[in-house]
């Protein structure tokens, strides 16, 4: 290949591979079934729309009994499948878009740092947590979009004049804010200190002064619930500080940690970045933290904290004078163009597959009588480690959420039970206990149990049986009851 064409290509890395991105979300998100709050949302409005004044009611609703977040109303209207999937595809590009922007690599000479950031972002954020739901999406992608672009035009074209394009910015502003408590109240405090540390605000033409304001505002919304403060310390198995920090955590460490050297070593460097957007970056990054450590539990509650934190850390970066041989930031492009498009091929391919078996289970749920299936569906222990648990498809028996909206909104209360094809049929008399893989079929529980709730709504009882745990689940058949139990997956940020 032509040298020219060649270095062209690894400059352009980072763009094509947003693009790969955007192309295989678009098609992870054609292949979600509602389930979880994807249904519970869906189900929610339709029940109560039953007026011209139904959505702010919904709304207000929402916000007296659930939270603030403007992210939750988006999933409120039913939309078709094509749409939900351009749609989120996008913002999820979006997303890698604007945080490559925001880090100040979007240069062709910065394209190395840039695929790195891409790289970062795709592996070590909590994507596993994410769960494939729309909601999610929205909760997570969308608000991390949303305020970068918001953040993105407010900052870079606060000295130009768009009547339009400013009038548009303040109630974008104002939702980007009010998305999500983790996201925007961060970003209100980061953009209240970037105003006093930067000119941003003295040199703003009025309407953009208004957007920075709406934005503040959206953030300190997020706040206003009753709903949200009642949800503080609810959890029943709080993690681990440490592994929480490690977990979902490790970025705005690194950044924390950075701040003082900076200070010490690089004072001329840290008060020229006090004095710029990266004070923003720095601040919320700080802020949203205090949020994860609130809730007791890693995972998603981490996102915002995570991005915030990458972001600053690579505009730390850009500042540097750290120079890598060519031929090293050559292979490794390569390497991690390669590696990144291997995983977001399986994810597709593996998704498209647990979509079907979704769609394939709730068929069968429905018409039986009963309610009990007979199915071997892969459960997410079974999914190859380079998913990095991204993917997900029908509910292990563990996830007592995800059933009970099946149970819900599928089946109209109908008991669920997804028993292994092995133990059809089954038999009239189970003497002694049927065991096939992880699953054990049984007439009488013979084995200590214990409860293991997350939350208590949904309650969970499990048994060790041999140093594994076992999630117990009962059902009817034909006027028996039996019990069915399965191999305990602990999902990773699981709540």
């Amino acid at each position: 290949m032509n040298y020219k064409i060649f270095n062209s290509i690894l400059q352009r890395l980072p763009w094509i591979l947003i693009v790969f991105i955007g192309i295989v979300y678009i098609f992870c998100t054609y292949c979600i079934i509602p389930l979880g709050d994807d249904l519970g949302f869906i189900n929610s409005f339709r029940s109560q729309n039953d007026c011209w004044y139904a959505l702010p009611r919904a709304i207000y609703r929402h916000w007296i009994w659930n939270n603030a977040r403007f992210a939750d109303i988006l999933g409120f209207w039913e939309k078709p499948i094509w749409l939900k999937a351009v749609c989120n595809g996008a913002m999820v590009a979006l997303f890698f878009y604007l945080c490559v922007k925001a880090s100040h690599m979007s240069k062709p000479k910065s394209s190395f740092p840039a695929t790195i950031l891409i790289f970062l972002l795709v592996t070590v954020m909590r994507w596993d947590a994410i769960w494939m739901e729309y909601m999610t999406f929205y909760n997570y992608i969308w608000s991390s979009a949303f305020i970068l672009l918001a953040v993105n035009v407010i900052t870079s074209r606060a000295k130009k004049s768009n009547v339009l394009l400013d009038i548009l910015l303040v109630p974008f502003s104002f939702i980007a804010g009010a998305m999500h408590e983790a996201c925007g109240f961060p970003a209100a405090l980061g953009m209240a200190t970037m105003c006093v540390t930067t000119p941003l605000y003295k040199n703003s033409p009025t309407l953009r002064r208004l957007s920075v304001i709406a934005l503040i505002c959206g953030g300190i919304y997020t706040l206003t619930s009753p709903a949200s403060f009642h949800r503080v310390g609810t959890m029943m198995q709080p993690e681990n500080p440490l592994i929480m920090t490690l977990d979902s955590a490790l970025f705005p460490i690194v950044l924390i940690i950075c701040i003082p050297l900076l200070y010490i070593y690089k004072k001329d460097l840290f008060f020229s970045l006090i004095h710029s957007k990266w004070i923003f970056f720095a601040t919320a990054s700080i802020i949203s933290l205090a949020f994860m450590y609130l809730s007791r539990f890693g995972g998603r509650t981490g996102w915002f904290a995570q991005m915030y934190a990458l972001i600053a850390l690579f505009i730390l970066l850009s500042k540097s004078d750290l120079k890598i041989n060519r031929k090293a930031t050559v292979i490794m492009s390569i390497v991690i163009g390669i590696v990144l498009m291997f995983h977001l091929s399986a994810m597709a391919v593996y998704q498209f597959r647990l979509n079907m078996e979704t769609g394939e289970v709730i068929s069968l749920y429905k018409n039986a009588e009963d309610g009990i299936v007979f199915y071997d569906y892969t459960q997410d222990t079974e999914l190859p480690w380079y998913l990095m648990h991204k993917n997900h498809g029908v509910p292990d028996d563990d996830d007592t959420y995800y059933r009970y909206r099946m149970k819900i909104h599928y089946s109209n209360g109908k008991q669920l039970a997804i028993l292994p094809t092995a133990f059809y049929p089954i038999p009239d008399s189970i003497p002694e206990p049927v065991i096939h893989k992880g699953y054990i079929l049984s007439e009488k529980l013979i084995w200590d149990t214990y409860g293991d709730t997350i939350v208590d709504q949904f309650p969970r009882t499990f048994s060790r049986i041999n140093g594994e745990e076992y999630v117990v689940n009962d059902f009817q058949y034909k006027n028996r009851k039996l019990y069915l139990l399965s191999k305990v997956d602990r999902d990773r940020g699981e709540k």
